[in-house]
């Protein structure tokens, strides 16, 4: 039961504990991809990746990346595998590591289809 002296105590009016205990309650940490088990769960996965509250955005998001080759659920694990999505979007991004060498670039050849033969 809610207790009016709590409330003068904690040096507020009444009512102004119980808002700051529940405040409180919903602060969270960030979680990051690292810190996800091997296999994830999409709730998890959508707030690693996009932030809190993001959920309802990332179901709909998730299909169009399945379609591009983003990693699905593992039936037997009931997850998705989380170094497979980091991969994914280090392919997405382009992301090189130290060790890999991407191939040069050609050079542009601007206007060659105006270019009288």
């Amino acid at each position: 039961m809610n207790n009016p002296d709590d409330d003068l105590r904690d040096g507020g009016i009444p009512g102004q504990a119980k808002q700051r205990r529940a405040k409180r309650d919903t602060r969270r940490t960030t979680v990051t991809l690292e810190q996800l088990p091997l296999f994830a769960d999409e709730r998890s996965l959508s707030e690693a990746l996009l932030g809190p509250g993001k959920y309802t955005h990332w179901r709909a998001v998730v299909t169009l990346l399945e379609g591009r080759g983003f990693p699905k659920i593992d039936g037997l694990m009931g997850g998705r595998y989380t170094r497979a999505v980091r991969a994914f979007f280090d392919r997405e991004y382009r992301i090189h590591g130290d060790s890999q060498i991407s191939k040069p670039h050609q050079p542009a050849n601007l206007g060659a289809a105006w270019k009288k033969r």
